[in-house]
């Protein structure tokens, strides 16, 4: 058994600032001969800074020179005569040549080698390929499913950025231009995380917001800066169907919007729709021309607008189908235009709003019904991109674009994917959940091949498509499932180097407890531990991290245990289908690797005891 303190991310980070301005301080530094630090804040090997003084007040660009026509990346920083410029976009494995052009006319370059890349799945595309002239300067940056890092490649399909840190997720750009992510921090099963992160470019982590129901999926920024993110209450009867906003200063929840309060559970429900899981909300957006979030429920195969001040119902964007007909004939958009090409979307993912107005998703196909016995399987179905055109007053739809389809079963994405539009005609169409198993399209989603027994026979895969004016000018394949995909310039308009240590805002809240078992054994009849429970206790900044090896199915609860009343967290024990926590390998004798999250607050701590099938350890720990 152990107890190991586990620094905060911020707190690393911070310590790793300080050490390299002190050591910038401490020398003399100029253009021809600056200080260079590789991967500074230590969770992004690709980016590092340079810093320098000059006598006079200039303005210092920096180009990394890239391997082929159309792969430099180049930016032009503020005016200053300290100059501490970020570094982004290097090769991994390679010795990175940097060029530094002062507005004084002066010039320098300095070599970087940096280490290999081995942090993803997909270390490198099977295939890039962009016309001339376009993604120049801009990168296709990919969040992996579930627990894998975040990739960012160039036009030619090299890797030019990526975390360690496995950020959960949705990844996007703030209004002052920094990345907000789901953080990296588990919370429970089987993909919930503490909340999201704000973090530089160079993976500085800002401040982290935290939800006492956790963060998944997605989240987004409103014009005030708040930020509204999805959630749940954990512990709870139904999952994924709540969202809160959260204020961006102080972290605190101001505002919750739960779904079960706007929409009917039994209704509606697609082949996926369960009891527990009626909604499944994957993505968020606001629209500003009518100050409403605009949400995805997977499950309902619908997507809906609620007021962001009174969280009113205003319309859903669905099929009828096995809706009640008060709800149709209120809620529910008719279809107009070209009727033969027309389609409802089939558990759909990552709902936006364009700036015309228009509601584009990810329509990933899934069964093509609600009625089981019309149900399309896999490898007869096709994903794609489609936008409609909705006029509210009217309440009429039209579909106007798509794409996908055309493609087939090779672009059908049974789970994730998504959509971006970036102008008029201008739009990149991600089908990130493509899986084969032996060979043929598999019915199985790639999230359970990928893993476990079938993983020796499975072939993962996601496709990236931009196009622009009615033509593909962007397209990448890499062989492994990606959550989403987005274009971005790795450098903002205003981009410094943002220093001080970071913030922990919000709550976790406090961790549920549990009744002690009915035949509870006296405390002072404990047993020693033994060594093959491997007890392992991690101290966190907001609370304990537990792991213990028990056999599935086990009774188990963690006691603390004071002179003055008794502590009692219920520990599960079944193994989840999905996690975002790495599992350690199934020990010989069966045994498997469990782990429970206590969050400090409200915590008043004592001796722990591990109760396992009516047996009582002592694990001569205090928290």
């Amino acid at each position: 058994m152990s107890l190991t303190s586990v620094p905060h991310l911020t707190e690393v980070q911070f310590v790793a600032e300080q050490a390299f301005l002190e050591q910038f301080r401490a020398g003399t530094y100029t253009v021809q001969e600056p200080l260079v630090i590789l991967n500074p804040y230590t969770i992004c090997p690709l980016t590092a800074v340079v810093l320098f003084r000059t006598e006079k007040p200039c303005a210092p660009t920096v180009r990394v020179v890239g391997k082929y026509p159309g792969t430099d990346l180049t930016h032009t920083f503020a005016e200053a005569t300290e100059h501490l410029l970020p570094v982004y976009g290097l090769y991994a494995d390679y010795l990175n040549m940097v060029e530094i052009r002062l507005s004084t006319g002066e010039q320098s370059s300095v070599r970087i080698q940096t280490a290999p890349y081995r942090f993803h799945e997909a270390s490198h595309t099977l295939l890039s390929r962009a016309e001339e002239g376009y993604l120049d300067n801009e990168l296709i940056f990919m969040m992996g499913q579930l627990n894998s890092r975040v990739v960012a490649y160039d036009r030619m399909g090299d890797v030019r950025w990526y975390t360690t840190e496995p950020f959960a997720f949705s990844v996007e750009r703030l209004q002052n231009g920094n990345l907000l992510a789901g953080s990296s921090r588990v919370m429970s099963n089987p993909y919930m995380t503490t909340g999201v992160m704000e973090l530089t470019m160079c993976g500085k982590i800002v401040r982290e917001y935290r939800i006492p129901g956790g963060y998944h999926h997605d989240q987004c920024e409103l014009p005030d800066g708040d930020l509204v993110i999805l959630t749940q209450v954990l512990d709870s009867a139904t999952k994924e169907d709540v969202c809160v906003r959260v204020d961006r200063k102080t972290g605190t929840v101001k505002q919750v919007w739960d779904l079960k309060d706007i929409l009917p559970q039994d209704v509606g429900r697609t082949g996926h729709a369960s009891d527990y899981d009626w909604f499944h909300n994957n993505s968020v957006c606001y629209d500003p021309r009518t100050n409403c979030l605009i949400l995805s429920g997977r499950h309902q195969s619908a997507i809906i607008s609620i007021g962001l001040d009174d969280g009113k119902l205003r319309w859903i964007l669905g099929t009828p189908e096995r809706w009640p007909q008060e709800m149709v004939d209120r809620y529910f958009f008719t279809p107009v235009g070209d009727l033969d090409s027309f389609e409802w979307p089939s558990e759909q993912h990552s709902a936006i709003v364009t700036d015309d107005g228009g509601i584009m998703c990810f329509d990933n196909g899934d069964f093509r019904s609600k009625d089981s016995a019309r149900f399309l399987k896999h490898r007869d179905s096709y994903s794609r991109g489609v936008k409609y055109r909705i006029d509210t007053d009217k309440m009429e739809i039209e579909q106007v674009w798509q794409y996908g389809k055309e493609r087939g079963p090779e672009f059908y994405s049974g789970y994730i994917g998504n959509v971006e539009c970036y102008g008029e005609d201008h739009y990149l169409i991600q089908s990130g959940g493509i899986a084969y198993l032996n060979g043929e399209v598999s019915e199985i989603l790639g999230s359970r091949v990928g893993r476990g027994p079938m993983k020796d026979y499975a072939t993962l895969a996601a496709i990236t498509v931009i196009v622009k004016d009615g033509r593909v000018v962007y397209e990448s394949l890499v062989p492994a499932n990606v959550y989403r995909s987005i274009k971005l310039h790795p450098y903002n308009e205003d981009e410094s180097l943002l220093l001080g240590k970071g913030e922990l805002l919000g709550s976790l809240g406090s961790s549920a407890q549990a009744a002690l078992p009915q035949a509870f054994p006296n405390f002072e009849d404990a047993q020693l531990l033994p060594e093959e429970l491997a007890l392992h206790v991690g101290d966190e900044e907001d609370r304990y991290d537990l792991n213990v090896r028990l056999y599935e199915g086990d009774d188990v609860r963690f006691l603390l245990r004071k002179d003055d009343g008794i502590e009692c967290f219920l520990l599960k024990t079944k193994v989840p289908p999905l996690s975002m926590k790495e599992l350690p390998p199934e020990r010989e004798d069966g045994r498997k690797c469990f782990w429970r999250y206590i969050h400090k607050e409200g915590l008043r701590g004592g001796q722990l005891y591990l109760y396992v099938n009516n047996v009582l350890y002592d694990t001569m720990l205090t928290l």
